[in-house]
């Protein structure tokens, strides 16, 4: 067991670990998820993680009614906090007005004109 100090809480994690052929989990770097925490509110990343839980490469046809009926988020919430994820860099549009984005887990900087 790791080191503690005096009435230090000690939490041993009991994960539900999907089977390998599942395909149905979230794998994310810590240090990428510590960093969107520090950035965003607590519904913008709430968002964050449901984009993040698909494979890379995937392209995920956005829907807030669908992204509703799956955790609970009002419909215009999601489409504000999509907003927030575009302004801060994780989500990038392929071209000017396009309505293809690309989900970064870490923001890209707006290329300089």
């Amino acid at each position: 067991m790791a080191a503690t100090v005096p009435n230090q809480k000690v939490v041993h994690v009991n994960r539900d670990m999907p089977e390998k052929n599942e395909g149905n989990f979230l794998l994310i770097k810590k240090e990428n998820l510590y960093a969107a925490y520090r950035d965003l509110n607590a519904t913008a990343l709430c968002l964050y993680l449901y984009l993040a839980g698909n494979m890379n490469g995937f392209n995920l046809a956005f829907s807030p009614k669908a992204i509703h009926n799956e955790m609970g988020m009002p419909e215009s919430t999601c489409r504000d906090q999509f907003n927030v994820l575009a302004k801060k860099g994780y989500l990038v549009p392929k071209h000017e007005k396009s309505n293809i984005y690309d989900f970064y887990e870490i923001p890209k900087e707006k290329e300089k004109a």
